[in-house]
Order: structure tokens, then C-alpha cells, then sequence
């Protein structure tokens, strides 16, 4: 199938795209994961446990995520971006939420490390992936932007989650930021993660020659 080429006004769906990488990595990295620690101590004192305990979840979910992320990588070449996020961020913000419902320490840990295999994709691959498709052009100022945003995005979210936990306790703050990550992200991956053979357009910046030796030799894009 050819190509569109032809210039046309208005913003480029790179940009769109962007910001559902934003929304994804804003939530899913910045709320999520680097909420995790949020949690510890409430735990701790609500189960009587000690905070190490708890906090050993984290250390097993990074486990998991070093063992985990060369096969995941492969997998996005595999299946549809979208199909790969949705799955991603239901597990991940699935499990997240879930936690809500522990009672036993070995529950954290359960629950963390299935929750790397959602969180490698949502957090570590898909965006960057996403990024590298649509901006042959400003492709640095979209990585930046991204990261930025995570940042925002966490000292914003630690402190609104650091007062539902305060106010209704540590099982709402897990079902809040579980819950809107999933009616956030999955939207997005639905309607804005396409690659640009699936909108039959060119990245941003890229030119016709640019397709052309794209298609005569996939492996250098």
C-alpha cells in the first residue's frame, strides 16, 4: 500500500501520539510505580509488619522486570501495539489495585511481581518504541517532553495519593490510582497508538526516500 506523502495542514499525528505516551507513562511510571513507596509504612503499621517486609515487593518486582524485559521486548514486533498497552496496563494498574485487597505479606509479593509484566511494557518499552516510530524529527524534544512529564506527573500524583491515604487509608489509595490508570490509559491506546504504516503516513520529519529505504530494508529504522 503506498504511502500518503502529501503534506497536509494541521498538526501531525506524531503529536497526538505523544500525548498518549504521556498519559500513559504520566500514570503508569509516575503514579504507579513511583508511588509504590507511598504505601510501605501505612502497611507496616496497619498489619503490623515490619516496612522491610512490605518493601521487599519492590525488590521483587524489579526482579522480575530484568528477567522479563528481553522477552517482552520481542513481543511488540509480534502483536499490535494496541493489544500490547491494553494487556500492559491492565495488568499492571489490575494488580496495583488489587493490592487493595491483601491481607498477608506474601499477597504484596505475589501481586509485585505479576505486576512487572505489565509495568515493563507501559513504563519502559511502548513509549520509547512509540517515540522512535513518529519523530524522525524532534525525536530529542519528544523524549524529553516524556520525561519531564513522568516527573511532573509524580510530584503531582505522590502527594494527592500521600492524602487519600491519609484520609480513607492505604487499600483506597491503591484502588484510586489503580482505577485511573486503567479508564485513563486504555482510552488512549485505543484511539491514539497506531504506527504510522497504520495511518498510512510518514513520521514526523521523514521524507519519501526515507519510506522507501524503510520498506527496502525494515531492520534500519
Amino acid at each position: 500500500m503506498a504511502t500518503n506523502t502529501a503534506k497536509k495542514k494541521g498538526i501531525h499525528f506524531a503529536w497526538f501520539v505523544l500525548v498518549g505516551v504521556l498519559l500513559m507513562m504520566g500514570l503508569c511510571r509516575g503514579g504507579i510505580n513511583s508511588g509504590m513507596g507511598l504505601f510501605f509504612q501505612p502497611i507496616s503499621a496497619d498489619m503490623h509488619i515490619g516496612v522491610g517486609e512490605v518493601a521487599m515487593m519492590s525488590s521483587i518486582s524489579a526482579l522480575v522486570t530484568m528477567f522479563w524485559s528481553p522477552f517482552a521486548g520481542r513481543l511488540l514486533d509480534k502483536f499490535d501495539i494496541r493489544i500490547v498497552t491494553i494487556v500492559g496496563v491492565i495488568v499492571q494498574a489490575g494488580c496495583f489495585a488489587a493490592l487493595s485487597l491483601v491481607d498477608a505479606v506474601w499477597g504484596f509479593y505475589a501481586l509485585a511481581a505479576l505486576m512487572a509484566f505489565g509495568s515493563v511494557f507501559v513504563t519502559q518499552l511502548v513509549g520509547p518504541m512509540m517515540i522512535n516510530r513518529w519523530f524522525k524529527d524532534k525525536n530529542g524534544l519528544a523524549m524529553g517532553i516524556m520525561m519531564s512529564f513522568v516527573a511532573i506527573c509524580s510530584a503531582v500524583l505522590s502527594p494527592v495519593v500521600s492524602s487519600i491515604i491519609a484520609s480513607s487509608g492505604w487499600r483506597m489509595g491503591y484502588i484510586v490510582l489503580g482505577v485511573l490508570a486503567l479508564v485513563v490509559v486504555i482510552p488512549a491506546a485505543l484511539f491514539l497508538f497506531r504506527t504510522p504504516e497504520q495511518k498510512n503516513t510518514l513520521p514526523l520529519g521523514a521524507t519519501e526516500e526515507d519510506a522507501k529505504a524503510q520498506a527496502a530494508d525494515p531492520a534500519a529504522a
